[in-house]
């Protein structure tokens, strides 16, 4: 009996300290997070890198394309290139993200062009929810051909400038700020498997652009008629 109670206390033992490693490993890995995103929001200058740098500094391995050209068929068997800045797969489904450099009042009332406002003066951009609508058109085809379905596939356009405010108001628009809470609000749903991400990142993977050339804060330029891209 006295050997038994002997074994149950150091399983006890073992216990407490395995949770005490655990936590203390969390809650080191919380204030290294926080100190990874308070160090990235207090850069005076942010390039479009900045974006997947606050992803890869709040989630666990995110799984990221940065700059895909994709083919959105048309019909007739004809495709046109849809640009991607970032696409985002996770358990929750795929966010298609516009990134947008300048920071500024955004105009968002009526169709079309976009207006931002800010010291400098107004610049104009396309709208980039209609723009990444041939993204996400293009990622539903990418997916189809390659046997993986039911994916929900979100829109965001994110404006990862200071001090940016829009005139309407839309949960497919993002700051900076609101960006790591949106996606962690994605990922509370669970519709992709580990192999489901893994699918998806190769079929989409295929069509990075490995060299690209942009310009952080300019607006993305309208895409070409292409034909369709074939994978390696």
């Amino acid at each position: 009996m006295e050997a038994i109670s002997k074994i149950f206390i150091t399983l006890i033992v073992l216990t407490v300290i395995a949770l005490v490693v655990i936590g203390s490993g969390l809650i080191a890995w919380r204030i290294n997070t926080k100190k990874k995103i308070t160090a990235l929001f207090a850069k005076k200058n942010r390039s479009e890198s900045f974006v997947p740098s606050l992803i890869k500094a709040q989630m666990l391995r995110p799984v990221l394309i940065r700059n895909a050209v994709l083919p959105e068929p048309v019909g007739n068997g004809s495709f046109v290139n849809a640009n991607a800045d970032l696409i985002y797969i996770s358990h929750g489904g795929i966010a298609v993200m516009s990134l947008i450099g300048i920071p500024g009042a955004v105009d968002n009332s009526g169709t079309g062009d976009w207006t931002i406002q800010n010291n400098t003066g107004v610049t104009t951009i396309p709208n980039p929810l209609e723009a990444n609508a041939h993204a996400v058109n293009a990622i539903l085809q990418i997916l189809k051909e390659n046997s993986v379905f039911n994916v929900p596939i979100y829109n965001f356009a994110v404006f990862y400038g200071k001090k940016t405010v829009f005139r309407v108001k839309s949960n497919k628009l993002l700051t900076a700020k609101t960006l790591l809470p949106s996606l962690k609000d994605i990922n509370r749903d669970k519709f992709l498997s580990n192999q489901d991400i893994s699918d998806a990142y190769e079929a989409i993977g295929s069509y990075r652009v490995k060299t690209p050339k942009i310009n952080p804060a300019a607006p993305k330029a309208k895409a070409k008629t292409a034909s369709k891209s074939k994978k390696k």
